[in-house]
């Protein structure tokens, strides 16, 4: 039974070790949605993304801020619906950013600050 316990725990720590490699190096910690679109900001705050999830012609963009600036920069997912998202990374962090979709009349964004 000591020698099961062993090998389990060997085999627990190795499969954690595998599941730490596989996530990616940008993994979002900050996530707005409109509807099934969203916006993201990653661990290190300087890589952002936009993806539109929904399959109803409306294109889909984020807007970020960036520290020090007070132009706003967008990100849109130029192949709309389909995998994949766009993504850029910038030279200094994101302190807010709206996600918004490109729908008729005026767009419709949320937003959500950084800390």
């Amino acid at each position: 039974m000591r020698k099961f316990a062993q090998a389990a725990a060997v085999f627990s720590a190795a499969g954690t070790l595998m599941l730490a490699a596989a996530m990616p190096a940008n993994a979002a910690v900050v996530r707005v949605f409109e509807g099934s679109d969203y916006a993201s900001v990653g661990d290190d705050k300087v890589w952002v993304e936009a993806c539109d999830m929904e399959n109803d012609g409306n294109g889909v963009y984020g807007k970020f801020q960036i520290y020090g600036s007070a132009t706003w920069y967008k990100v849109g997912d130029s192949n709309g619906s389909q995998g994949g998202c766009g993504s850029r990374t910038f030279a200094n962090r994101v302190i807010v950013f709206y996600v918004c979709e490109d729908d008729i009349g005026e767009d419709t964004c949320r937003g959500k600050f950084v800390n």
